[in-house]
């Protein structure tokens, strides 16, 4: 919005707009003026690599495992299509879009999918009765073989706990333990209250995750293929005993 914009609006609209006013960093030369001056493309948000991430990942799976991290992918595209970087941090505004971040990473995930895959690894008294992101920890423990799971499903726990700090209404005292644990979990200081600062810290550990098992259901595949099959040697190369 440009100052002149501003003037030609109603008094209380003006009033409104200078509470959420923040300094100016004094930086001429910014991102708008590259792009729109000079041509120069930004290069993806956070945001974006996360969703790309989320997508290749997802994909992959389907590829190597023959099913879906995640589903709804139409009524998620649609989430993902409104979910924008919040432009203020005060908790108004922000909650919105964690809610909707936790739609695309957490409510998503094919709990179906999770259990087809477990059934064979884990008793039914294991799988009974538990969520999606428990499941989703047994998938990468049993089915990955990965013994750091635990820290690979970290940031999608704190993001729902993130969400519930910033949708819910909780008592005072809750919301310092929940804001303390999150900065904990997220390597911040333990007093910080930092909206941004906590949003933008999950973002990089959320994609971080997707890479991690990206890259681990690479290899299994590189696994099966570098491995003989001996039942084949055996049926190819077999020798008669009663010819020698």
């Amino acid at each position: 919005m440009w100052l002149g914009d501003i003037d030609k609006l109603p008094l209380n609209e003006q009033h409104y707009l200078r509470s959420e006013n923040v300094d100016s960093d004094h930086d001429l030369y910014s991102e708008f003026y590259e792009s729109q001056i000079e041509v120069q493309f930004s290069n993806p948000s956070p945001e974006n690599s996360l969703f790309h991430a989320r997508s290749e990942t997802n994909q992959l799976c389907q590829k190597e495992r023959q099913g879906y991290l995640h589903t709804f992918e139409g009524e998620i595209s649609k989430v993902i299509e409104n979910l924008d970087r919040p432009i203020f941090w005060q908790e108004k505004h922000t909650g919105s879009v964690i809610e909707a971040l936790n739609r695309v990473m957490v409510e998503s995930l094919d709990t179906q999918f999770f259990k087809r895959e477990l059934k064979d690894l884990c008793s039914k008294d294991e799988l009974k009765g538990i969520g999606s992101l428990k499941l989703f920890g047994k998938w990468i423990e049993k089915v990955l073989k990965r013994p750091d799971f635990a820290d690979i499903v970290l940031p999608f726990y704190v993001l729902y706990d993130f969400r519930v700090l910033s949708s819910h209404l909780i008592s005072d005292s809750k919301r310092k333990e929940t804001f303390r644990s999150i900065n904990q979990r997220l390597g911040l200081a333990e007093d910080n209250a930092n909206y941004k600062l906590i949003y933008d810290e999950l973002i990089s550990k959320l994609k971080e995750s997707y890479e991690i098992i990206s890259t681990h259901l690479q290899d299994q595949s590189t696994e099966r293929y570098l491995t003989p099959s001996w039942s084949g040697w055996n049926r190819d190369y077999r020798c008669d005993v009663k010819a020698i």
